[in-house]
């Protein structure tokens, strides 16, 4: 099942354009124009035990298929390098339970995939394979991503992702 949940985490974020370079920002929402004026500041330590701030990029984009909308908040939480790249993506659809994907290329991770009521709780396997299956078909359909401005919910979400 890991490495299942591996794939489709990163079939997933694939089909949102959230892919290690040189791919990353020719498709999905990681293109520029999905670029938030927001940024995630974090704290890390470096090598001589001192704290160093850095900023991560927001990109958020929605898109309509019949009468739902799919709206979707990423980041890339680079080292400094770009060795590896952690992609995290929080996702919803209409009335529906935020989801959230999570995967650091450049290492054996196997990806994390979880949906938030009260508290975050795991994706199981039907519903895992479902959602891959609607990106891809967002994905080989083509519908259009738009820059998505009502984005408040996910931000928490996307807040406490990163601090899993």
């Amino acid at each position: 099942m890991d490495l299942l949940n591996r794939e489709i985490v990163r079939t997933i974020l694939g089909s949102l354009g959230f892919v290690p370079p040189p791919n990353f920002g020719k498709v999905g929402i990681s293109r520029d124009e999905f670029m938030l004026n927001k940024f995630i500041t974090l704290d890390f330590e470096t090598n001589n035990g001192k704290t160093q701030k850095e900023q991560f990029a927001i990109w958020s984009g929605q898109t309509k298929q019949g009468n739902s909308i799919l709206k979707v908040l990423a980041t890339d939480i680079c080292d400094i390098d770009a060795n590896y790249h952690e992609f995290i993506a929080v996702y919803k659809v209409d009335n529906a339970p935020v989801h959230m994907i999570k995967h650091i290329f450049g290492e054996e991770d196997m990806g994390l995939f979880l949906f938030k009521l009260d508290l975050w709780k795991p994706v199981g396997k039907y519903e895992k394979l479902i959602s891959c299956a609607g990106f891809e078909k967002i994905t080989n359909m083509g519908f259009d991503w738009e820059p998505c401005k009502n984005y408040k919910d996910l931000y928490t979400c996307l807040i406490e992702a990163i601090e899993m």
